[in-house]
């Protein structure tokens, strides 16, 4: 039996999130930290009043890892996709500028990153040039676990709505 890629139209995170703007996120300012090659802060759902860990990794080949996790939740998490070679090797951040409440700029070998707090936007460079920025556009979303029962109940409520709309 042949198993067929699924397509966006299919999967439910899809579906929840197409055409419409991400939540708002912001960075919560004093939790701002910067230990040698990593740098963590706290990213704030407000809609959601969820929290997730924001980190920076500065590589010495000049990439940044950036990763995203709910605290105290365990999720499949892709492991060795960095060659061990590379992953050995890091490369401290040093604090350029800071502005209160709004932003943070770090730099490590021939990375940079400009962390703005409200909205969140991480615009990471490489060489000077840009390489990625993420939510440039407001569209940024991780969603946060939820129980079966949260799920069903969020079922429950949307399939109400749409016979409501219906009728």
């Amino acid at each position: 039996m042949a198993c067929s890629p699924q397509k966006c139209k299919d999967l439910g995170f899809c579906r929840r999130n197409r055409n419409k703007p991400g939540p708002k996120f912001t960075v919560v300012a004093d939790s701002v930290d910067v230990s040698g090659s990593v740098a963590t802060a706290t990213l704030l759902n407000a809609d959601a009043d969820k929290r997730f860990q924001l980190q920076l990794t500065a590589f010495a080949s000049g990439y940044v890892r950036v990763l995203v996790t709910e605290p105290d939740v365990q999720r499949y998490r892709v492991r060795d996709v960095v060659l061990p070679e590379a992953e050995e090797k890091h490369a401290n951040w040093q604090v350029a500028s800071r502005e209160a409440g709004k932003s943070i700029t770090l730099s490590a070998g021939a990375a940079s990153a400009v962390l703005a707090f409200q909205p969140f936007k991480l615009a990471i460079n490489i060489d000077g040039k840009p390489a990625v920025v993420i939510n440039s556009k407001g569209l940024f979303n991780v969603e946060h676990t939820r129980t079966k029962e949260q799920v069903r109940a969020r079922r429950s409520a949307h399939l109400l709505r749409q016979w409501h709309l219906r009728r």
